[in-house]
């Protein structure tokens, strides 16, 4: 069975909710799913999943350090994730808070490790973003990014 890790880091509760959804929208696709936080697993984990998805705050237009720090040790595992999918969401204050930056920075540590991304063709196109608190627009979102995850995983 296809598994999938969502790893996300979040102070103010709008990122765990979003990797919330995304969980429970993966699990009713019956994709056998983990959820953790940023600090509570390794690099070397990653290797033992189909699928991972990225969710963090947007911070100067950026992902925070912590994020970038679990980046930066994963050259142990460079080229052990080929052909894995990965995905990412983020949320910010504001609507102009550099959101599609800190996507594209998870996305570029997806692409650098050889996995496969697909991004969304309606809505926010490298993945779902909240302004300040997930609302109807980012739920939806949140559930189409696990919809395809699932999809890809099964095809």
């Amino acid at each position: 069975m296809k598994k999938v890790l969502i790893l996300y880091y979040s102070k103010t509760g709008s990122v765990e909710r979003m990797a919330h959804i995304i969980h429970e929208e993966l699990l009713n696709n019956k994709i056998n799913c983990d959820i953790c936080r940023f600090g509570t697993i390794l690099t070397s984990s990653l290797e033992n999943y189909d699928g991972i998805i990225i969710g963090c705050p947007t911070y100067f237009g950026l992902p925070p350090a912590e994020v970038k720090s679990f980046f930066d040790s994963s050259s142990s595992i460079h080229g052990k994730l080929i052909n894995k999918i990965g995905m990412a969401f983020t949320s910010s204050d504001n609507i102009g808070g550099g959101n599609e930056l800190t996507l594209i920075s998870v996305l570029n540590f997806f692409l650098i490790h050889g996995m496969i991304v697909q991004g969304l063709l309606h809505g926010d196109h490298y993945g779902p973003v909240s302004i300040s608190h997930p609302d109807e627009r980012s739920i939806n979102e949140c559930k189409q990014l696990a919809k395809n995850m699932a999809r890809l995983l099964n095809e």
